[in-house]
């Protein structure tokens, strides 16, 4: 039974890294990507990442050698510059499609798991829009077993005195729902709130 551990990291152009193992263990690079960002795993056991430099998200399917090395098969399946969106941050793969953002807007593309591929005739969709820009821009998106879509948006400094953007609000995609939805319209699901006597974040959360 052979078990891979990944480790990514986000370092400078100009790191350059050497490491060793104990025995019985093996490392190597797993990858070198300009800004890699959010990272998900489908269910066909391919990578997904989306990489904030190249504003596009790739796929990376696994290929194991002889030698126990790990090779890669990389595919770009979206190229946000050519599309003229920010993709930044947030991937995830859930039921049939591919899910990414900006700092203002969610999409996504029907995509297969683990084909690799993302036609040219296929659509994007705008499922969320209107979410603050500026501040902290990165999204995250995460779904849980009933389709209901989680997205969180950070607060729009270190110290903001309004938290009325630190939010994570849900939005119920099961089913005949018309995009996209407006950010604004999400059901709050939790919230920063940062007290200045005691230096304090507390996340209050909602349980549904």
């Amino acid at each position: 039974m052979i078990s891979v551990l990944v480790i990514l990291t986000c370092l400078g152009a100009a790191y350059s890294a050497t490491f060793s193992t104990a025995p019985n263990y093996f490392g190597q690079v797993y990858l070198t990507q300009d800004s890699p960002r959010g990272i998900f795993l489908d269910e066909s056991g391919d990578v997904l990442y989306i990489s904030d430099g190249r504003r596009s998200v790739f796929s990376l399917k696994e290929i194991e050698h002889e030698d126990g090395t790990i090779g890669l098969t990389e595919a770009e399946l979206v190229n946000g510059r050519a599309l003229g969106i920010a993709l930044n941050h947030a991937v995830v793969h859930h039921e049939g499609y591919l899910y990414a953002s900006s700092d203002t807007t969610v999409y996504r593309w029907a995509y297969v798991a683990g084909s690799q591929e993302l036609g040219a005739d296929v659509p994007m969709e705008i499922v969320i829009s209107g979410m603050p820009p500026f501040g902290h821009i990165t999204r995250t998106l995460a779904f849980d077993a009933e389709s209901v879509l989680y997205v969180s948006v950070g607060s729009n400094a270190n110290i903001d005195p309004d938290s009325e953007r630190a939010r994570v609000r849900r939005f119920d995609l099961s089913g005949g729902v018309a995009f996209p939805i407006d950010f604004s319209t999400g059901e709050v699901n939790g919230f920063l709130i940062f007290q200045s006597q005691n230096q304090s974040f507390y996340l209050l959360t909602l349980i549904m």
